[in-house]
């Protein structure tokens, strides 16, 4: 038994990273998996899945239900990819067989209609909705919502948890019903619930390509809460390019608020990174569509050298697209020491951001440049170490029409031409 609790764990672990990807073409076809781009999801996994619906089954026996049980089933169905020519309960049904699917979904709703306890209710309806993607319970989550609505507006007691209400709304908001957006948009609005909530309701608006108020997204975007602010930028995704750019003087000062003239924040986390990468890709796009003004950049362009001159390498290399875009003259010694650095990526960057230098500077550089030409490659492709070089050379001789992607056979003609004319210079 212990042995195959902790194989459901690697398996959920697993699907983490990728999903099911479901056939309706027969048995002897129906799965196969994704992790990246190998295939992940193996007869064994399916063995586990089916074993542990037939625990729930069993579950649904004892009162109350085991809701950790329904909850980890809920999980592994979840990671059911359904394609447009299915539904998600007929994905479902090829996976565990109609039999045992119309089981659980009845005993499922009995357990979510007539238990009192509000785990195995609120697990139960994930398994139904989320899981097997049952329709068995949709009124009854659209009267709850409808309940709660009347409650809050008369400032009455709930009939249950703030928690089970949200949950019933986030779920038919997922399902494609906007009865439960009014309860979500609550949620971002309220200075009393938790992070954990917005969080939720965020995701929901970005998987749903549905949008909150303007000064909702504002206030979350700045919010001193890392990971609701960045499910609040990933929104900025769901726009036009004019829309997003409503929000540009937003993302600066949330950007600059990292590295302020007082020192960068301390702290490396993969939440922190993550949000830091999404204002970098965003500002980027500004930077290309010159979207900035003049006092906006060169805010933004002191930012960037105060978090380039930290020894934090993860934060460099966020960064170096950006400098890349918006270095010059007068960013020489920030591009000497991102050369040196023992990342490729960062001395690339490097490199590229040396192109928007004059000549003259960049011939100061083309002994690096010229060295950089020759580093360690693929027998199929380039370095973006070796194209960026040779890109700021070229642009140095006064080349203008010219890109910085060239293939290997470009590469080789250009090379030695390249280098000898600085050397002749």
């Amino acid at each position: 038994m212990k042995i195959r609790c902790i194989l459901l764990i690697v398996v959920v672990w697993t699907l983490g990273y990728g999903q099911v990807i479901v056939s309706t073409g027969g048995d002897s076809d129906v799965l196969s998996g994704k992790h990246g781009f190998k295939p992940m999801f193996s007869p064994t996994s399916l063995k586990l899945i089916q074993e542990q619906a037939a625990e729930v089954e069993d579950c649904f026996k004892l009162d109350p239900p085991n809701s950790s049980s329904v909850f980890l089933l809920s999980t592994l169905l979840e990671r059911v990819h359904v394609d447009e020519s299915q539904t998600r309960g007929e994905a479902v049904k090829v996976l565990l067989g109609t039999e045992v699917f119309q089981s659980l979904e009845l005993h499922a709703t009995a357990a979510f209609r007539n238990s009192t306890n509000e785990e195995v209710r609120l697990s139960t309806m994930r398994l139904i909705k989320c899981g097997l993607g049952s329709s068995a319970i949709d009124e009854d989550l659209r009267q709850i919502v409808s309940r709660g609505l009347i409650c809050m507006q008369n400032k009455s007691p709930l009939p249950s948890s703030f928690t089970f209400l949200f949950s019933a709304a986030e779920t038919l908001a997922l399902s494609g019903d906007d009865c439960g957006f009014p309860i979500l948009s609550f949620s971002l609005r309220s200075n009393r619930l938790s992070d954990a909530l917005k969080q939720r309701a965020l995701k929901v608006y970005f998987q749903t390509r549905n949008l909150p108020d303007d000064n909702v997204i504002r206030t979350l975007l700045m919010s001193e809460n890392v990971e609701t602010a960045f499910y609040s930028s990933k929104l900025l995704e769901r726009m036009s390019r004019e829309k997003a750019y409503m929000y540009l003087d937003d993302v600066v000062s949330k950007f600059n608020s990292f590295f302020p003239e007082s020192g960068p924040q301390s702290g490396n986390s993969l939440p922190r990174n993550a949000l830091l990468s999404e204002l970098t890709t965003f500002l980027c796009d500004a930077c290309r569509h010159n979207a900035l003004s003049e006092s906006a950049e060169n805010g933004l362009k002191k930012a960037v050298l105060r978090g380039l001159m930290t020894d934090d390498e993860a934060t460099q290399e966020i960064l170096m697209s950006l400098f890349a875009l918006i270095a010059g003259d007068d960013t020489v010694e920030i591009s000497r020491k991102m050369l040196e650095s023992g990342n490729s990526m960062i001395r690339a960057r490097a490199a590229l951001a040396l192109s928007n230098c004059s000549p003259k500077v960049i011939s100061s550089f083309s002994d690096r440049l010229i060295a950089m030409l020759s580093a360690e490659q693929s027998s199929e492709a380039l370095s973006f170490e070796q194209m960026f070089s040779l890109y700021t050379l070229r642009r140095g001789l006064g080349e203008t029409r010219i890109r910085p992607i060239v293939s290997i056979d470009e590469f080789s003609a250009l090379k030695e031409h390249i280098a000898r004319q600085y050397i002749e210079k």
